[in-house]
Formats: C-alpha cells, structure tokens, sequence
C-alpha cells in the first residue's frame, strides 16, 4: 500500500508537470512517456545552466566590456542623444573630450534598452540588469531552438541544439553587446516564418513583420530575412492564392512601419535614406581593395595616404593574417585615409557620406579586379565558418554536412535561405570576432544537430535488428 502511495504521487507529479510543460509548448498530447521525462529533465538542465550563468555573472558583471553600443548608450544616459564622442572616432578613446557627433553606426534597440537600464538604476547595477537579461535570454533562445528544431526535424534534434547552445556560448552574456538577444529574436523570427507559411494568415502575418522589423531594429543583417519571407509566402502552397498575397503585403507593410521611425530619423540627420545603420560600406571597404593592397600590387590605391603597414602573400594569408589586433586598426587607418582624401579641400565626410564613398570605391575594385574579389570572397567565407575558434568549425562541418542530407525538406531550405540572408554581408566583410556569427547559431545549430541524432538512431535501428536476429536464431 504505502508503494502504491509514493507511485501514485509520483504520477501525480509527473501529470502536474506535463500539464505545465504542455501550456509552454514545449510537449504535446500524443508525446511517448519518455519524450515527457527527457524533456522535463533538459528543462531543468537549461535551469541549471541559467544559474551557473547567472552566478558568473554575479562575479564578473563590473569587468564586463562593451565597445560602440555602450559608448552609445552612455552618451544617451548623459543626454547627448545617440551618438560618438569624437574622441572614440579611432577606437582609443582620450579623455577630456567633450565633443560628440549625432551617429547611425548602430542599431538603435541594443543601446536604448542599456541606457534605459543605466537611467534606471545607475551605469554600475543598470550593467548589472543588462548582463541578468542577456542570461535570461540566451535561455529563452534555448527552448525556441528546441522547439524549432522539433518542428523541422524531430524533438531529440531540437533537444540536442538547444543544449548545444549554452553550453558553448555562455561567455557572450558577459560583454554589452547585442549578440544574445539577436540570437534570440533570429531564433523567434525563423520559427515564426515557418509557423506563418505552414498556415497562412493576415494574423500571422502582422505578428510576423512586427517581429522582422524590431529585428531588424536589434541587428540590421536581418533585413534580409523580409524577402525571403515574403518569397516563401508567395511561391508556397496555399489554397487561397489572395490570402497569400495579403500576408506578403502585410509582412511588408508592417515590417516597413516598424522601421520607419529609425529610418526618418537617418534622413532627418544624414539627408538620405539608411534604413537601420551605416557602415556597410566601410567594412566591404577594408575587407576588399584595402585588405587585397596587402598582397597585391595592382590594388594600390592613392600612396598620397601612405600604404598599408603589412603584407601577405596571397588572398587566403591575408584574411588570416588580418585577424591580428595591430593589422586590423592598420587597414581601419588606411582605408579612413583613402576616403579623407577624396573629399573636396576643407570639407570632412559625415559617416553616411563616408559610406557611400567607401562603397563607389569598393564597386571599382570589384569591377577593375573581379578575380581578386572572388579569391577573398572565398575565403570571407571560409573565415566565417571555420575561422571563428575550433567550436565554430565543428559546428560548421556537422552544418554542412546536415544540410546536404536534409536539403530536400523544404523546412530546411527556407532555414538555410535565412542563414544566407544573414550571412551574406559576412561574406563581402571578414568577420573577425565570433560575435557577428552567433545571432545566427541558433538556426545553424538546427541544421547541424539533426546529423548527429540521425547517425545514433540509424545504429540504435540496426542494433535493436541484431538483437530481434539473435533472438529468433536462439529460439
């Protein structure tokens, strides 16, 4: 009797937390018993990885660092609006400097919501809140990688990814730098897109592109994932060809609402249109016909600005070499001074003017020297993915070889569509810190963890044939 008690409170419990587990999505009715307790056991994993987090956190949150955003956010806090101090132009910033230009080198969200949180409770435990927060988050981003990789593939790949994920990207909680929750709003963005193609409607569509365009408000490489939306709506199956037609409309309407506000604003300032940030420009800048003067003569550009301090023997040596400190702030300088000295005498370039120049020049490059630029493109994206530390290019080789299998399942191309669009700026600028890939992680760690769980499956498969063999022979 008393063994029947503690079974019977046992069930009880389990019922109660299957029941919770069900109104957070995370299970569903016709789940095997199993599945329930495994994903109860992984949630209270992802709980005690919050914690260790957030106990890291509690030791490190005065050291933590922070580069433009936060610069951005104090200038906010101290009520110079969204801009640089002139004294951080270079990246060294010298103290006694008072001056500041208005900037759009940024996304706004990141550097509000920590100014907010330096208004609120001061610069020392306002940083205190936002490192909280992007612990929080990169649980949350956990359980949506779960539940995207269990609508993609099956429920033991989503559980693998969504494990994967903190467990190797904890550190990035620890910096004021907008990566964890892009990550998070990219995991969001990428389950709803599936979620609006699946059933299409006028509803979802609104959530949709509201989503889209705060994310694109947080981390601007995600503009792109608004076309490849809207492609997906409009080439999908429906029954309803206009349903269809009215979601696109919608998704586009309200994404571009969204980002209206921000991109009035550039206007207003710059006098034309930057619809998130500047600075694409420049970075494809560096990373083409300045990084190619590293190692070819022919891409030498005005010597009035001098030339670049180092050299490489080809086009794959310098991106690796490039990922040096020193060589990094030396192709900064010269590609800042080429641009200097092609305004008019006495006149400074504003950064949005500076892009636009930055980019006429990159075009010629492009143009002039078409085999130069696709050699470096190649390995951009080489760099991209197997160049960002050891644990990013296993990830990346699982990857590619998931994608490979799985590239008929129609889930899987709009997810590796959403990765391109992403990526994409990455690959016509070297990416040099892992931080730029992680808000992407998340969808390439789908992909990557369906090969691991397919292999184990396929041997569990034939083991159990063995062992049913075994059986009937010994019978």
């Amino acid at each position: 009797m008393k063994t029947n008690g503690i079974n019977g409170g046992i069930k009880k419990t389990d019922k109660r937390a299957a029941s919770f587990f069900l109104r957070l999505g995370l299970l569903s009715e016709d789940d095997h018993p199993l599945l329930k307790r495994v994903v109860m056991a992984w949630f209270a994993f992802l709980l005690i990885m919050m914690a260790w987090g957030l106990r890291d956190v509690a030791v490190s949150w005065q050291k933590a660092r922070g580069w433009e955003y936060l610069w951005i956010a104090e200038s906010i806090v101290k009520g110079d609006c969204f801009c640089f101090a002139d004294c951080k132009k270079g990246w060294r910033p010298r103290e006694g400097c008072d001056k500041f230009r208005i900037t759009a080198h940024e996304e706004p969200v990141y550097p509000y919501l920590t100014a907010a949180a330096f208004k609120a409770l001061g610069s020392k435990y306002g940083g205190l809140l936002v490192m909280i927060f992007q612990v929080i988050a990169l649980f949350f981003t956990s359980c949506i990688v779960y539940l995207l990789g269990r609508r993609v593939f099956n429920a033991p790949a989503g559980l693998l990814a969504g494990s994967v994920l903190p467990l190797l990207n904890r550190h990035l909680t620890a910096t004021f730098v907008p990566s964890i929750f892009a990550g998070l709003m990219i995991a969001i963005s990428a389950y709803l897109i599936l979620l609006c193609i699946e059933k299409v409607s006028v509803r979802r569509g609104i959530i949709l592109g509201l989503t889209l365009g705060f994310t694109a408000l947080l981390y601007a490489p995600t503009l792109a994932f608004i076309p490849v939306a809207v492609f997906f709506l409009l080439v999908g199956k429906t029954p309803r060809r206009s349903i269809a037609l009215k979601t696109a409309a919608v998704v586009i309407f309200t994404a571009a609402a969204v980002l209206s506000v921000w991109t009035i604003r550039n206007f207003m300032v710059f006098g034309q249109i930057i619809p998130v940030r500047t600075g694409f420009g420049i970075n494809v800048h560096q990373s083409n016909p300045v990084l190619a003067e590293s190692f070819s003569a022919q891409s030498r550009g005005n010597t009035k600005a001098g030339l670049l301090s180092w050299t490489a023997r080809n086009a794959g040596e310098a991106v690796r070499l490039s990922f040096g400190y020193d060589r990094q702030l030396a192709i900064y300088k010269r590609s800042f001074d080429i641009i200097r000295l092609d305004a008019p005498p006495g006149y400074e370039y504003n950064e949005a003017e500076m892009d636009r120049v930055a980019l006429r020049k990159t075009l010629e490059f492009v143009l002039s020297q078409p085999q130069t630029f696709i050699t470096l493109t190649f390995y951009r994206i080489y760099a991209f993915f197997f160049m960002l530390g050891w644990k990013a290019a296993i990830i990346s080789v699982f990857f590619f070889a998931g994608a490979v299998i799985t590239a008929r399942n129609t889930k899987v191309r709009i997810l590796l569509l959403l990765i391109l669009a992403y990526a994409s700026p990455y690959f016509l600028a070297v990416t040099w810190w892992y931080r730029y890939r992680y808000p992407i992680e998340p969808v390439i760690l789908v992909v990557a963890c369906y090969l691991p769980v397919l292999v184990f499956s396929r041997l569990y498969a034939l083991s159990r044939k063995s062992a049913v063999r075994d059986e009937s022979v010994a019978s």
